[in-house]
């Protein structure tokens, strides 16, 4: 912005009384005029837009009803300048702290629970570039709120569609803190490597329907805290460590939601991990070539509120290790595996691994000569569960009872 002094503004303060967003004479253009225009749209009800090109910059939108639209996510982008930064607030910490801006931040992620709440936000048409190896990376979990593409913070009733979330720090797609009521479809490759973030995140926010794809990101897609009567559709390729993830911190719960996911390639730690004190929930499941598990079900704790059980549909094919493992309590599962156990010693896992207890089984498993894997177990201390099927062919083994009171009823 150096070139406006002397031609249309005598000096920054100037420059910052027309461009409140404004910081430093090094600041771009184009993040100047794009924060102009939200907070004009902002005041008169207009809509942004934003025509084919690369625009360098960031932006702010801390207001409602702010309509910004692009000629398209492979015509338009927005691209963080090298190096680029901000200051801003962390919530429960004093002070202030730097860091690389997110590419647009709808509410203020920083202040978390205490962020104002804003609503009708809507975006479409546009790549949103992270620009990852000109900016720097976040480098503790207390900077998390730093360097997403498209972060929304109490932003309820957004909408939005064609966005594209590419080389971000801490993730591409970020709904945070009672965003509800969403509705997004959007795609994020190459995001979250700083901090181990999901590519796509939602956390303590309820009623939204989305659309996603995620490919080459840390992981995938993830459900965190607190998501309720939500729906989403995603599709995940080659995620580092795990495709999918549903799960609660302590004292938190997450219900009667429902997920299709489709996980390929990559995961080394499992295609889709459920955690604790998720109840009430349909999941649809496929698991195609992962490195690890297909399916970890981790144990939840006996004194989480449980609404009522979740009812999995799973197909895996060629995982590298089992199928599912399962040692959550109380649900329902139908699975199909398909030459799992490609990444172990011959014989060395199950396809089910049950350590779990009082869960209902639907199981189709089948392996193909040479045989690579067994079929189902149930480890000491698995009780109560029920077989009310088991099909199986071409496996080295096709039962294992160490647990109690285990029945196969058909």
């Amino acid at each position: 912005m150096r070139e406006w002094i002397g031609t249309r503004f005598r000096d920054l303060a100037s420059i910052q009384a027309e461009y409140p967003d404004v910081r430093s004479l090094d600041d771009e253009i184009d993040f100047a005029a794009m924060n102009k225009a939200v907070r004009l749209a902002a005041d008169t009800g207009r809509r942004v837009w934003l025509p084919p090109g690369t625009y360098l910059g960031w932006i702010y939108v801390r207001a409602n009803g702010v309509s910004l639209a692009g000629a398209g996510a492979s015509l338009t982008r927005i691209r963080l300048p090298d190096g680029a930064w901000h200051r801003s607030v962390r919530e429960n910490h004093p002070g202030m702290r730097e860091g690389t801006p997110c590419v647009i931040e709808a509410g203020e992620i920083g202040r978390g629970n205490f962020a104002a709440p804003y609503s009708g936000f809507r975006l479409e048409g546009v790549t949103l570039d992270g620009n990852r190896l000109r900016t720097a990376a976040p480098k503790s979990p207390e900077e998390d709120i730093f360097g997403w593409g498209l972060a929304f913070t109490n932003m309820s009733q957004a909408r939005y569609r064609d966005v594209e979330a590419v080389d971000c720090h801490a993730g591409g797609v970020g709904t945070f803190i009672n965003a509800n009521g969403h509705q997004g479809a959007c795609k994020v490759e190459r995001c979250g490597f700083a901090l181990g973030h999901p590519g796509f995140d939602v956390n303590s926010s309820q009623n939204g329907l989305w659309s996603v794809s995620s490919r080459d990101c840390s992981y995938g897609v993830r459900l965190l805290d607190n998501v309720w009567k939500s729906d989403l559709v995603a599709t995940v390729q080659n995620a580092a460590n795990t495709g999918f993830l549903y799960d609660n911190q302590p004292a938190n719960a997450s219900y009667a939601n429902t997920i299709r996911v489709l996980v390929e390639g990559g995961c080394r730690d499992a295609g889709a991990l459920i955690g604790a004190n998720c109840s009430d929930s349909s999941l649809e499941l496929a698991i195609k070539g992962v490195d690890g598990f297909g399916i970890h079900g981790l144990p939840s704790p006996m004194s989480a509120p449980r609404h009522a059980p979740n009812r999995y549909v799973v197909h895996t094919a060629r995982g590298g290790a089992s199928s599912c493992l399962i040692e959550g309590d109380g649900d329902e599962w139908a699975i199909r595996s398909r030459l799992d156990g490609r990444g172990g010693t011959s014989g060395g896992s199950f396809a089910v691994d049950v350590r779990g207890s009082r869960n209902r089984l639907a199981l189709d498993i089948a392996d193909r000569p040479p045989s690579r894997i067994r079929g189902l177990a149930f480890r000491a201390g698995a009780s109560h569960n029920s077989v009310v099927r088991y099909r199986h062919s071409g496996l080295i083994q096709d039962l294992m009872d160490l647990g109690e009171n285990n029945h196969l009823v058909g």
